[in-house]
This record gives structure tokens, sequence and C-alpha cells, in this order.
């Protein structure tokens, strides 16, 4: 919550692609400073979460999307 307080706002696009027992969100991470107004991007990665009967088994995050797509089969 401290991390947090530090951003006036905290915006995300994503795109979340269905890969099987896989779910890979394709994050856009944009905040602004409370304090300052300065905008930060945090730029574009990945995360790739496994599921089993309806819980979450394992979680992974990448730093390049590309590298999470072709983890999970769907690279281009």
């Amino acid at each position: 919550s401290e991390w947090l307080g530090a951003w006036e706002t905290v915006e995300f696009e994503y795109q979340l692609l269905d890969a099987g027992d896989r779910v890979v969100a394709l994050i856009d991470q944009l905040m602004r400073g409370r304090s300052t107004g300065i905008e930060v991007s945090r730029g574009k990665y990945a995360q790739v979460a496994i599921y089993r009967d309806g819980l979450l088994v394992h979680w992974r995050f990448y730093d390049d999307q590309a590298e999470a797509l072709e983890a999970v089969g769907l690279s281009e």
C-alpha cells in the first residue's frame, strides 16, 4: 500500500489470451506520480497463470511479452 500511495494513478491496458490451462496477460502499465504529476511508463510485460480446478497453481512474470507467448506456444 505504501508503494501505491506514491502514485496518483496506476493504469493498465491488457489483453487476456486463452492458452489451454494457462491464461496469458499482456500488459502495458502507466503511472502518474502523486506529488510530481510525472508520468512513468512501466512498459509492456506479461504474466502467465496456470489454473487447475478453478484454482491458481502457478504464476510467472515476464519482462518480455514475446518470451511469455513463446513459453505457452503462442509465438508468431
